[in-house]
C-alpha cells in the first residue's frame, strides 16, 4: 500500500512539474497542486493506475503544444525581411543594410552637393550592382577593394563614410533614384579630377569612356 501511495505521489509530482515547466500553473496553483498530491497519496490504489496512464500523455501533449507555439511565434518574430527596398527598373532588391550603406556613400561622396549630384552617385552604385564586373549587392559594391587592396570608394579608405550624418536631401535623392530609372547613361565610375592622383586619372582616360560632369565629378563607363 505504501508503494502504491508513493506511486500516486510520484505521478502527481510529474504532472505538476511538467505543467509548471510548460507555464500552465501560477504560483498559487502550484501550492494548491502540492496539497492535492499529499491528499491523493492517501487515497485508493485504483487512482494510481489512472494517474500512471495519464502522466506521460498530459506532460507530452501539454509541453509539446506550449513549445510548438513558442517556436512558431519565435520564427515569426525573428524572420528577417531581407528585401525592403526595390529599384524596379534594374530589378534590384535592397535590404535595410544596403539602403543605409547607399545613403552613407552618397552623403560621403557628394557632401553639400545638389540633389542631382547625389542622384548621379547613387545611380553609379546601382549600375554596378547589375553589371557583371562588380558584386551584386549594394553593400558588397561599396566595400569592394581593388586588386591592390585599395577601396573602390575613397570615403571608405579615409573614413568619411563612417562619420557622415545623412541629410534629408540625400535621403530624398536616393529614394528618387530607387523609384526611377538610370539617368547616367550607364555610368560605372566617377572621379574628382581636381583631387585624384595623376596615376588614377591616367587609368580613367585610357581605360574608360568619358560621359559627363556633374557636381565636381566626371563620370565614365567601360569602353565599348
Amino acid at each position: 500500500m505504501k508503494t502504491k501511495r508513493g506511486l500516486v505521489a510520484f505521478a502527481g509530482l510529474v504532472i505538476l512539474f511538467g505543467c509548471a515547466w510548460c507555464g500552465f500553473y501560477s504560483a498559487n496553483e502550484w501550492e494548491d497542486g502540492m496539497e492535492k498530491i499529499t491528499v491523493s497519496a492517501k487515497g485508493s490504489s485504483a487512482q494510481t493506475e489512472d494517474l500512471q496512464e495519464n502522466v506521460e500523455i498530459v506532460a507530452q501533449q501539454g509541453c509539446y503544444g506550449k513549445h510548438e507555439n513558442a517556436r512558431q511565434e519565435g520564427q515569426t518574430q525573428i524572420e528577417p525581411k531581407v528585401n525592403v527596398y526595390r529599384n524596379a527598373s534594374r530589378g534590384i532588391a535592397l535590404s535595410q543594410e544596403d539602403y543605409n550603406v547607399l545613403l552613407r556613400i552618397v552623403e560621403a561622396e557628394a557632401t553639400g552637393g545638389t540633389r542631382k549630384s547625389k542622384k548621379m552617385v547613387a545611380n553609379v552604385v546601382l549600375n554596378r550592382v547589375v553589371d557583371s564586373h562588380f558584386p551584386n549587392t549594394v553593400s558588397e559594391v561599396v566595400y569592394q577593394r581593388c586588386s591592390d587592396g585599395t577601396p573602390q570608394f575613397s570615403p571608405i579608405s579615409d573614413g568619411r563614410f563612417f562619420s557622415v550624418t545623412v541629410t534629408d536631401s540625400t535621403k530624398k535623392a536616393v529614394d528618387q533614384v530607387l523609384k526611377g530609372k538610370d539617368e547616367t547613361d550607364g555610368a560605372l565610375f566617377f572621379v574628382n579630377r581636381n583631387s585624384a592622383s595623376s596615376r588614377a586619372l591616367a587609368w580613367f582616360d585610357s581605360k574608360l569612356d568619358y560621359l559627363f560632369e556633374c557636381g565636381g565629378h566626371s563620370f565614365y563607363c567601360y569602353k565599348d
